[in-house]
C-alpha cells in the first residue's frame, strides 16, 4: 500500500483541519490544541469552532461546521462524549476522512460509555471517517510543525518515531526531547483506540520516507495478530525498539485496569517481539540508548566484544556488566597480542580489556583500536577514554573514528566526563559511531545490538505448518479429538492423548487400560515385566500427587495388589475407576523433560521446554516460542543457557542426543499449528537421554471451535503457506512452479527486477527504477502471509533457478478487499504465466476470506488490460486519465 492510502495519511498532510472545542482559556484542552494548532507554524487550514467565542487568537470561530467555507479533511475533537458521534458524522458529510478524538467516556466504566461507543461506531461507519482515539493524547509531525497534542513543544525534526500507548510516557518524551540529540520524524499516542490502531501507524512508518527508526512504549495489545504482522512488516525495513510495562504480574494487572484491554504473558510477549525482529529493552532511557547504538551501520556478528581503555577501573566494570549481560570479551590472536606489544612496551596486560594506560598518545590508542579491530576473533570493539592533560580528547576521537577504517564490524566508544569531552561526542556522532557517557551503557547498547541481530535472523524465519519429515497422520487425530467433543468431553484420555502424539510420530511408551486385577495382570505378561500402572484419567492434578502412580512392578501379585490400590483412586476421583498397564522404561541416565503447548490471551498456542516434574512450577525456567518452528527457531529454543546446561552432560551422565529432542519439537509445533482444538498439550515427563526420546505422559484439553473457524486463525504467526505451491505446464510446453515468496528469495526477485525493461518496470513500480533498495527488496520478500500474498513463478534455467514473474496482493484496511500488482518477464510474454499466475493469486485471496480483488493498470499497457479483461476483470477510467482502474468480485 502506498503512504498516500494508508489511512493514516490525512493525519499528516490534512488539507484543512476543524478543531471542535476550541477555545482561548488557558489549560484547557481546547485551548493547548488551538494554541498549537495557530502559533506553531502549522502551514494548512485551521477552522476553529466553538459556538461559545468568536474570536480565538485573532482568528474567526465559527458557531458549529455548517459555518465554516473551506475544506476540510481532518477534524480534532474535543467536546463532551455525547456529542461526538454528530460531529464525525456531519464531518463525514462535509469530505473529512480522519477525526482524532481526545473525549474521553466511550468505555463501559462511564456513565453511558457503551451507547456512546455504539454511536460512535455507527457515525464513523456511515460517514467514512477513520478515528483516532478516543481519550488519544494526540500526535505531532516536526517536519510538517504540526502538533496535535496539548503539550507546548517544538520538537525537533529528525527520523525516528515514536509511538506510546501512554499519553503521559508521550509528554515527557516530548519535554524531555527538547534538549536532547535525537530528532523525530513522527509521534503518535493513539489513546483507547477503537479503530486506527498499532496496525495501521506501524504500517505508516514503514512505508514513511522520513522514518529511519521506530520506538514503541507498549501496554497491551487489542489485536495481538494484527500487531505481530504489521511490526513484522516494519522491522523488516527498520529497526525497531520497544519498551514493554507490565512485565510484572501486579503491573500487568494496572495496566489491564487502564486500558481495558488483555495483557498477555510476560515472556510470551518477549518471545513474540523476538520473533517479529523488535529489540526489547527495559526502560525509556535503554530504548534511547540501543537507538543510539543502531545508528551505525557496521552490525556484530556475535556476542565477541574487545575493550581497548586507556585505565583499568572502566575496563573492569565493563568486564562485570559484560558477564552479566552475556557478551563475551573475545580471546586476543597471537599475532593481535604481537602487534599491542610492539605498540605498548609499557603496558602491563595484552589480554582482553586491553589497558593502552592512562597517558597514551592519540597515535597508540588508535593503533590498539585499530589490532583489536583486525582481529577476526572479535566482532565488535568498545573503546574507553578517561580524559588527560596530555592529549585533546577531539584529537583522541577523531584518532579512533580514522582507526575503525573499512571494518565491517562495529565501534562503540564512551568518552568519559562531560564539559571537555562535548566536541568529542559530536565527532562520534557526525561519524556515526555510537558514543555513551558511562562504560556501562555503553556495554549494554552492545548487547542490544546483538540482540538486534539475533532478533533479525528470526525474523527472516517463516516455517510451513508442517515439517518436511513423514507427514503426521493428521485424520487419525482430528477423529479422536472430534469424537471426544461429539462426547461433551474436554479433554482426552491418556491412551488418546498418546495416541495424537504418535499420530505425529512423536515417540510414545505403549499404555493398555483394564478394568480388572486379572486384565491387568495379562497385560503385564504381554508386555513384560517390570511395569508401571497408573489411575486412570484422574483430571489435571499430577498422578504422583495423588498416588496415583506404581513403579517397576516385577511380579504379577504386585500388578494385582497395584490395581486395586489405584482403581479406588481413580474412581475417588470420579474416573469411573480403570487402571492403566505401561512398560516401565528404563532410562537411568535420561532427564525427565516436559514439552508443552499453553494457550496466551493475546498470541494463542505457545510451545514450552523444561524440566519436568516439580521442578518446573517451582523455577519457572522454561524456554519458550511461537509456533510454527523450524530447525534454526528449534536450536533458539534449546539454547537457552539453562535448558543447554540441562541438557549437556551432568554427573557422569551423557549429554541428551538432541536430535531425535529437536524432531518432538517440530512435531509439537506441527500439532500446535494443525490442532486448533488443542486448548492444552502437556508432555511430561519425556525421557530423554543419549539414545533418545520417549513420552510416558501426556494430557490434552481441547475446547470447541466457533464455525467458520480458519484454519490458522488461531495462531499469531500465520505459517508459510506451503499447499498455495503447485506445478504447472506453460502454453510452450515448458515448466514452472509457482510458490508463495520466502525470505531467501531476495537475490532471486533482485535478478529478476535487473532483468526487467524499462518499460515493464515502469509498469510494474509506476516510476523508473534501475533496481530494488535494500529495504524494499526486504519488504517484498519479508511478508506476513495472514494479510497479504506474493506469489512467484521460477524454473530451473541455465544450471539455476531463475524466476518468470510475480503477484502480489496485500489486503486493505476494511479487511475484504485487497490490491494487487503482477509483473512477468519480457521473454516470458503470451506464454500464459500472467494468467496461471493471477488466478493462483485470486485463488490464495479467496482461502484467505476476501470478497474482492482490485488494481490499477497504466492506460498504455495494452497486455496487461487484455489479460485482466481475459480473466473478467471489470475495467474502468481512474480519476487519473493515465490509469485504468480493475476489479473482481471474489
Amino acid at each position: 500500500m502506498s503512504i498516500g492510502r494508508n489511512p493514516l495519511f490525512p493525519l499528516v498532510s490534512p488539507s484543512g483541519v476543524a478543531i471542535f472545542g476550541a477555545s482561548p482559556t488557558p489549560g484547557t484542552l481546547g485551548y493547548e490544541l488551538t494554541r498549537n494548532l495557530c502559533q506553531g507554524g502549522f502551514a494548512g487550514q485551521v477552522h476553529l469552532i466553538n459556538p461559545r467565542h468568536r474570536e480565538i487568537f485573532g482568528r474567526p470561530c465559527h458557531p458549529d461546521l455548517a459555518a465554516v467555507s473551506g475544506w476540510i479533511s481532518l477534524a480534532l475533537i474535543a467536546t463532551p462524549a455525547a456529542s461526538v458521534p454528530d460531529i464525525v458524522r456531519a464531518c463525514g458529510q462535509r469530505g473529512a476522512r480522519a477525526a482524532v478524538i481526545y473525549s474521553a467516556g466511550f468505555r463501559d466504566s462511564d456513565a453511558n460509555g457503551a451507547e456512546n461507543l455504539r454511536r460512535l461506531h455507527e457515525a464513523a461507519t456511515e460517514a467514512r471517517v477513520r478515528i483516532f482515539g478516543p481519550k488519544s493524547f494526540g500526535y505531532v509531525v516536526p517536519g510538517a510543525r504540526l502538533n496535535a497534542t496539548p503539550v507546548e513543544r517544538q520538537v525537533p525534526v529528525g527520523k525516528l518515531a515514536f509511538v506510546s500507548q501512554s499519553g503521559a510516557i508521550c509528554a515527557s518524551i516530548l519535554d524531555w526531547s527538547h534538549n536532547n540529540e535525537f530528532g523525530f520524524s513522527a509521534i503518535f499516542s493513539p489513546g483507547n483506540a477503537v479503530d486506527l490502531d498499532l496496525p495501521e501507524i506501524l504500517d505508516f512508518l514503514a512505508a514513511d520516507p522520513n522514518t529511519e527508526s521506530v520506538l514503541l512504549y507498549l501496554e497491551n495489545l487489542q489485536d495481538a495478530r494484527g500487531f505481530l504482522s504489521a511490526v513484522r512488516a516494519l522491522a523488516s525495513v527498520k529497526p525497531v525498539i520497544a519498551v514493554k510495562a507490565g512485565h510484572q504480574p501486579a503491573a500487568a494487572q494496572i495496566a489491564e485496569a487502564r486500558s481495558g484491554r488483555l495483557s498477555g504473558g510476560d515472556d510470551v510477549f518477549d518471545a513474540a517481539l523476538r520473533r517479529a525482529g523488535v529489540l526489547r529493552v527495559r526502560s525509556i532511557g535503554d530504548m534511547f540508548s540501543a537507538t543510539r547504538a543502531l545508528t551505525t551501520p557496521r552490525k556484530p556478528r556475535g556476542p565477541r566484544l574487545a575493550v581497548v581503555a586507556n585505565g583499568g577501573g572502566p575496563a573492569v566494570m565493563t568486564a562485570d556488566l559484560a558477564a552479566e549481560l552475556g557478551i563475551t570479551l573475545a580471546p586476543l590472536g597471537a599475532e593481535t597480542q604481537a602487534r599491542l606489544a610492539a605498540l605498548l612496551p609499557q603496558a602491563r596486560l595484552l589480554c582482553n580489556p586491553v589497558d593502552v594506560l592512562f597517558d597514551a598518545s592519540a597515535e597508540a590508542f588508535a593503533a590498539a583500536v585499530a589490532a583489536a579491530m583486525a582481529d577476526p576473533q572479535v566482532d565488535g570493539v568498545l573503546a574507553i577514554l578517561a580524559p588527560h592533560t596530555f592529549e585533546d580528547p577531539l584529537v583522541m576521537a577523531r584518532a579512533t573514528i580514522r582507526s575503525a577504517g573499512a571494518s565491517h564490524k562495529p565501534l562503540l566508544t564512551c568518552w568519559m566526563g562531560e564539559a571537555n569531552v562535548r566536541r568529542a561526542r559530536n565527532a562520534f556522532a557526525e561519524a556515526a559511531v555510537p558514543t555513551f557517557r558511562t562504560p556501562e551503557n555503553a556495554v549494554v547498547a552492545y548487547a542490544f545490538l546483538v540482540n538486534w541481530v539475533r532478533n533479525q535472523a528470526l525474523l527472516q524465519e517463516t516455517p510451513p505448518a508442517l515439517s518436511s519429515y513423514v507427514e503426521p497422520d493428521l485424520e487419525r487425530a482430528r477423529t479422536l479429538i472430534r469424537r471426544a467433543l461429539d462426547e461433551g468431553r474436554e479433554s482426552l484420555s491418556l491412551a488418546e492423548s498418546k495416541a495424537v502424539l504418535a499420530a505425529f510420530h512423536i515417540p510414545v511408551s505403549h499404555t493398555a487400560h483394564v478394568a480388572s486385577a486379572e486384565a491387568a495382570v495379562a497385560a503385564a505378561n504381554q508386555l513384560g515385566y517390570p511395569v508401571v500402572l497408573k489411575a486412570a484419567d484422574i483430571g489435571a492434578q499430577p498422578r504422583l500427587a495423588v498416588g496415583g502412580i506404581r513403579l517397576n512392578l516385577q511380579r504379577e501379585d504386585e500388578v494385582a495388589r497395584a490395581f486395586a490400590e489405584l482403581d479406588a483412586v481413580a474412581t475417588a476421583h470420579g474416573s469411573g475407576g480403570g487402571v492403566y498397564v505401561e512398560p516401565y522404561v528404563d532410562k537411568p541416565a535420561a532427564r525427565e523433560l516436559r514439552i508443552t503447548i499453553r494457550p496466551d490471551r493475546l498470541f494463542g498456542p505457545v510451545i514450552g521446554l523444561s524440566e519436568g516434574g516439580a521442578a518446573s512450577e517451582i523455577y519457572d525456567a522454561r524456554s519458550i516460542a511461537l509456533p510454527p518452528l523450524n530447525p534454526r527457531l528449534v536450536g533458539e529454543m534449546i539454547g537457552v543457557p539453562h535448558v543447554a546446561r540441562l541438557l549437556g552432560p551432568l554427573r557422569q551422565m551423557p549429554a541428551v542426543a538432541q536430535g531425535p529432542l529437536r524432531d518432538v519439537l517440530l512435531r509439537v509445533s506441527e500439532m500446535a499449528s494443525e490442532l486448533p482444538w488443542l486448548q492444552t498439550l502437556d508432555i511430561s515427563p519425556l525421557l530423554a537421554d543419549e539414545q533418545g526420546v520417549v513420552a510416558v505422559d501426556a494430557r490434552i484439553e481441547l475446547r470447541p471451535l466457533t464455525p467458520g473457524h480458519e484454519r490458522y486463525a488461531h495462531m499469531a504467526i500465520c505459517p508459510y503457506p506451503s499447499q498455495l505451491s503447485a506445478d504447472w505446464t506453460l502454453k510452450d510446453g515448458s515448466n514452472c512452479t509457482i510458490r508463495p515468496i520466502r525470505p531467501e528469495d531476495a537475490t532471486l526477485l533482485q535478478e529478476f527486477v535487473r532483468g526487467l525493461s524499462a518499460k515493464t518496470k515502469y509498469y510494474r513500480f509506476f516510476g523508473t527504477v534501475g533496481e530494488l533498495p535494500q529495504n524494499q527488496l526486504a519488504r517484498y520478500t519479508q511478508i506476513d502471509y495472514g494479510r497479504e500474498q506474493t506469489l512467484i513463478a521460477t524454473t530451473w534455467r541455465d544450471g539455476r533457478t531463475q524466476m518468470l514473474g510475480e503477484a502480489n496482493y496485500a489486503t486493505e484496511s476494511d479487511g475484504r478487499s485487497c490490491e494487487f500488482a503482477i509483473v512477468v518477464a519480457d521473454d516470458m510474454a503470451g506464454k500464459g504465466i500472467g494468467g496461471k499466475l493471477m488466478r493462483c493469486l485470486m485463488a490464495a485471496a479467496r482461502l484467505q476470506g476476501l470478497a474482492e480483488i482490485h488494481g490499477e493498470v497504466m492506460a498504455d499497457n495494452d497486455a496487461m488490460l487484455a489479460l485482466m479483461e481475459a480473466l473478467d476483470f471489470i475495467v474502468n477510467p481512474s480519476e487519473d486519465e493515465a490509469v485504468m482502474r480493475v476489479w473482481h468480485p471474489l
